[in-house]
């Protein structure tokens, strides 16, 4: 009877202290600032007193993992860890973004760059300082970034938001006249100057016009065999001979095929499908069994009942098809009076529509 007495007693103790025989704490998962997802998921999770949670973060593509905070300290630099769970806790993972590598290539001609040509690191969003000094009887003509024009500028800056690869051109300083060399342009359209051999003063600025025929579009010019610039009307300073070519491609626009309304199948599939410009589509709808094609309806609007259907596509267009039942078969049944005598069901005299025929 006492330690019985005694085991209630320690009990009661036990009860007062915690609040229950299992008490139960809140982990709070926060969003991570970007970059990656954790587990367990952002939000409240429940744990008992004690538990020990496992922790773990996974970077997305271009991001390495820095931290974990706990109530807003440092906790770990572990992407996986563990976390004893003996009191109320706030988590939060760090993600930051991995460094990206600037290339800088030998540059063509001769002059000096900065940075000095090779691989540089910097961390993501650096904002780097380019510098070219020419040679003396050279001059700088450009900086190309990834193969594309960038900068005419000798000195200048670069967002390095991406690996980026620089390479800086001079130039042998002008004589008294230089050669534009205007190439056959890719695609179809006019050009200004005119396909040929055009000479200038050293230094002239000439401008550039593309002028596209129709179903076409401009893309862009290319000079000495990179792209120089997106704009129709563009400028280019002669302080060298040049080659330059227009590029034009075909203009095209997007046919959608919808969901049928009914049963039945179309020609194009649904979904999206691209033409060039002028492209004349045959539209086929075929119904399902037991089913009639009923109409087109192209851009909202009812253009014929012929399931065949042929649409220019001169602008985006949007095509659907539109399908029925077929209607029941009726058949009529007279009943005529009957020869001798008896009755008769259905009476005679009077005439019945069947949705189907009677068994025999």
């Amino acid at each position: 009877m006492r330690i019985a007495v005694v085991l209630l007693t320690v009990f009661a103790v036990v009860f007062l202290a915690t609040g229950c025989i299992f008490k139960t704490v809140t982990l709070t998962m926060l969003e991570p600032e970007n970059g990656g997802e954790v587990q367990p998921l952002p939000g409240v999770h429940n744990y008992l007193t004690g538990t020990v949670v496992s922790i773990e973060a996974t970077p997305g593509d271009n991001w390495d993992f820095d931290r974990w905070e706990v109530d807003g300290g440092f906790y770990s630099s572990e992407e996986a860890t563990t976390l004893k769970m003996d009191s109320e806790k706030v988590v939060k993972a760090f993600f930051v973004r991995k460094p990206v590598t600037l290339t800088m290539l030998e540059p063509s001609g001769q002059g000096d760059v900065d940075p000095d040509p090779g691989m540089l690191s910097f961390e993501y969003g650096a904002v780097v300082d380019l510098s070219a000094t020419p040679t003396k009887g050279w001059e700088f003509d450009r900086w190309q970034v990834n193969g594309a024009f960038y900068s005419s500028a000798e000195s200048t800056t670069l967002t390095m938001d991406n690996d980026k690869t620089v390479k800086a051109f001079f130039n042998e300083e002008p004589v008294a006249s230089v050669t534009l060399y205007m190439l056959e342009p890719i695609g179809q359209g006019e050009i200004q100057p005119l396909e040929g051999d055009h000479e200038y003063n050293a230094g002239t600025v000439v401008t550039l016009k593309a002028t596209p025929s129709e179903g076409w579009l401009f893309d862009h010019w290319l000079v000495e065999g990179a792209l120089y610039s997106g704009d129709q009307e563009a400028y280019l300073t002669m302080n060298t001979d040049r080659n330059v070519k227009a590029v034009f491609v075909r203009k095209t626009y997007t046919l959608t095929m919808l969901q049928t309304s009914g049963s039945g199948s179309v020609e194009p599939p649904v979904g999206s499908h691209v033409y060039e410009e002028g492209t004349e589509v045959m539209l086929v709808a075929s119904p399902a069994n037991g089913w009639e094609f009923d109409y087109w309806q192209i851009d909202g609007v009812v253009v014929t009942g012929n399931p065949e259907h042929k649409v220019t596509m001169d602008a985006n267009k949007t095509a659907r098809a539109f399908f029925v039942e077929e209607p029941p078969v009726v058949f009529t049944l007279t009943m005529m009076e009957p020869s001798g005598q008896g009755s008769v069901s259905p009476p005679f005299g009077i005439t019945h529509t069947l949705k189907e025929p009677l068994s025999p």
